[in-house]
């Protein structure tokens, strides 16, 4: 699960909005945000980076 997000976040990236120009989350629709943001946070924590 957000294996492009985890990449990212490894890289320093650390938040959504980090992401969401570099991936362009949420660009064409707002589906995906929340999930998003889900999935970002539960990669910060298995990262160390609550």
């Amino acid at each position: 699960m957000g294996g492009g997000y985890k990449k990212a976040l490894e890289e320093g990236a650390d938040t959504f909005e980090d992401l969401e120009e570099s991936m362009l989350l949420g660009v064409l629709c707002s589906a995906c945000i929340n999930d998003s943001k889900k999935v970002i946070a539960q990669l910060r924590k298995e990262l160390g980076r609550e």
